[in-house]
């Protein structure tokens, strides 16, 4: 939430200087500049780990009323200093922040100094935090030329805003249509006790309460809505309604707050997740959130809602926003056009496993991480699950058998749980599902890679069919196969380009080109993930998430290139997220010439109930069956084995199912 006031837009450049010095030691003036927000390794500064200082200098014309100094990010740690004097300091990449500076603001010019630290990876403090990925499998995907580099930096804007002595500093509606519920937190910046009226609108109505909030303290004031009627949220009708919030002293307007939130419930029920109860499939891609330009920040707002259209017409209904707090504008976007999301806590390895539990410097930082973004992001609608963290214990398997790993999980979970009892929660990302060491979490995930053979599909459909129609959900979480980059000569010299990749494509026993063997690897890639998909699929998964959205730099396993040119494999993806998917249930599919074989089939049907569906067979051009069957809304029909003759000359041959029925169609 961002309180409309009088705000002073502290974004553009700052001076920089790359070393640390104790801040009496700064020099007059910097000898470098930086654009803020924006990373430094995007800048230039690539190799750069450890302490730098940034410089802004500003003017306020009137210093009268109370100040609050905001920061959307810092990334990892920052010490501010307004006028020479300390004015606080956070811990924690990737959330916001907020200073009252009132005591340091002066009427004319002014001198913010912020003193950054991004946490090296050899450093105590790395593995102490909640850093996301950076710095992940350094000695597989050394850092640069892959994505796992520790970045800093200021890399969300900065602004400076002018208020009353009673500031909002929190606004939440709790969107349940049967219940709806808004919360206001709300500081005072003087000394005296205060009395405040608290005043909210919301879909049409008015409420208001007062507080009394004691010097330099906070108070919270709640509103029962109550259940309405008003439009709900949906992918297909995304409807936002606004809330507004004042806060008035004396009489006089002392601070206000605006949000968009939609109307809809998001729950596990059994084995499936019901979206205003009614059932529904999740179709998703992980997004690391990577760009050539910015790197781990993110795009122009147009860059941003181009990348979720691209995922909504290939029919993906949900991205996983991997292991950082995004940018809230992409929030902002998924919201807008009814992309669900899971987002994940930046909670991951490398960490200190010894130190895993329910309290100490580890703990405090990973449950900072995870009420900081969790009290920031709740209000979204498009936000449907939450991941607290990823593979913890990748690194030592032991650790996750530990009476203190599962402190550490119970305690980051009661934190996200208090603040948002309304989403599902997975505790730990984990590879196998492992019900044994998932002691709170209502959803089962799995990360399965494999590769298009017989055997690895046989083995994902066995682990599906384990785990799927239990008490609780299976969410493949993860799973794919991997292709090559298309070639891109104008960023061949950026420190993310896949160099090695063209003398090792011409060191190839190949007889074709290299345009060639890249294509074939896509078409490959894209085969293998529908494949595995429709395994999935058939086996009665809750949802599934292909990785990845786009490439990253070491991993090029994306629908789209890492400047986000589409690959062949995305019409793949298409194909696997049609709402009506019928699914040839073989392994293989070379059979002997002229001989009998067997097509076993199943049919998904993401949406409504299609009773007496037809369903037709061809091989190679000759329609060989048709039949009906009945579909049930929202569930997977087995539709039987139907036996059919191979043609009697060696060679290839296609094979096409498709399921018709009133206006849905769907093909294999």
């Amino acid at each position: 939430m961002r309180p409309r006031a009088e705000v002073i837009d502290l974004c553009g450049r700052w001076e920089f200087l790359p070393r640390d010095c104790a801040r009496e030691a700064l020099p007059p003036t910097f000898p470098g500049a930086l654009a803020v927000p924006g990373l430094w390794e995007a800048q230039g500064y690539l190799d750069l780990d450890g302490p730098a200082w940034y410089r802004r200098r500003f003017a306020v014309p009137d210093a009268a009323g109370c100040w609050t100094l905001r920061f959307g990010a810092v990334m990892d740690a920052a010490e501010v200093f307004l006028n020479g004097v300390p004015v606080g300091a956070h811990d924690g990449a990737y959330t916001p922040f907020e200073l009252p500076v009132t005591h340091a603001l002066a009427a004319g010019e002014n001198v913010l100094d912020v003193r950054v630290v991004d946490h090296p990876l050899t450093s105590r403090e790395h593995v102490r935090r909640a850093h996301g990925k950076q710095g992940w499998m350094n000695s597989v995907f050394p850092s640069p030329p892959s994505l796992y580099v520790t970045y800093g930096g200021i890399w969300q804007p900065v602004e400076l805003r002018r208020h009353g002595p009673v500031a909002v500093t929190d606004f939440h509606v709790a969107a349940d249509p049967a219940d709806v519920r808004v919360s206001v937190d709300v500081r005072n910046h003087t000394d005296a006790e205060v009395r405040a009226d608290v005043q909210v609108r919301l879909l049409g109505r008015q409420f208001a309460a007062q507080v009394s909030v004691p010097g330099r303290g906070e108070a919270s004031v709640g509103f029962e809505v109550g259940p309405t009627d008003a439009q709900r949220w949906t992918p297909a009708d995304p409807v936002l309604h606004d809330a507004s919030t004042r806060v008035i002293v004396g009489g006089t307007e002392s601070d206000r707050g605006a949000l968009r939130c939609g109307l809809r419930t998001f729950a596990v029920a059994g084995d499936r997740f019901l979206l205003n109860g009614e059932p529904v499939h999740l179709r998703a891609a992980l997004v690391q959130g990577f760009r050539h330009d910015v790197l781990y920040a993110e795009g122009t707002d147009e860059q941003i809602r181009d990348e979720v259209l691209a995922a909504k017409r290939i029919g993906l209904n949900m991205l996983r926003l991997h292991i950082k707090a995004f940018d809230p504008r992409y929030l902002d976007v998924c919201d807008e056009l009814g992309m669900l999301v899971h987002c994940d806590m930046p909670v991951a390895e490398p960490i200190a496993h010894r130190e895993l539990g329910g309290s100490g410097e580890l703990a405090e930082a990973a449950l900072r991480a995870v009420r900081e973004q969790v009290r920031r992001d709740r209000s979204h609608p498009s936000v449907v699950l939450w991941s607290l963290m990823n593979e913890i214990g990748v690194e030592q398997p032991r650790a996750r058998r530990t009476d203190t790993y599962e402190a550490f999980t119970r305690a980051l979970y009661a934190a996200a749980t208090e603040l948002d009892p309304s989403r599902p929660i997975i505790e730990n990302d984990w590879i196998d599902p492992g019900p044994d060491r998932v002691f709170l979490s209502p959803v089962l995930t799995a990360h399965w890679y494999g590769r298009l053979g017989e055997h690895y599909l046989r083995e994902l459909a066995g682990k599906v069919e384990q785990h799927a129609g239990g008490r609780r959900p299976l969410y493949v979480s993860e799973f794919g196969d991997w292709g090559l980059p298309l070639p891109e000569p104008a960023f061949a010299d950026a420190w993310w380009a896949p160099g090695a990749l063209g003398a090792a494509l011409a060191e190839l026993p190949w007889a074709g080109s290299a345009a060639d063997f890249i294509a074939g690897t896509q078409r490959y890639q894209g085969l293998s993930d529908r494949l595995q998909g429709e395994v999935i699929r058939a086996g009665g998964a809750a949802g599934w998430c292909v990785t990845e959205l786009t490439d990253v730099p070491q991993e090029y396993n994306g629908l789209w290139t890492l400047t986000r040119a589409e690959k062949q494999s995305t019409a793949e993806i298409e194909r696997l997220c049609q709402e009506v998917l019928p699914v040839v249930r073989r392994t293989a599919w070379t059979v002997f010439a002229g001989a009998p074989f067997a097509v076993p089939l199943a049919v998904c049907n993401d949406g409504a109930a299609l009773p007496s569906a037809e369903l037709t067979v061809t091989l190679d051009g000759t329609v060989a069956q048709v039949s009906r069957v009945e579909l049930p809304a929202a569930a997977v029909a087995r539709a039987g084995s139907h036996p059919l003759s191979a043609p009697a000359a060696v060679g290839e041959y296609v094979l096409d199912v498709s399921v018709s029925g009133r206006d849905s169609t769907g093909r294999a």
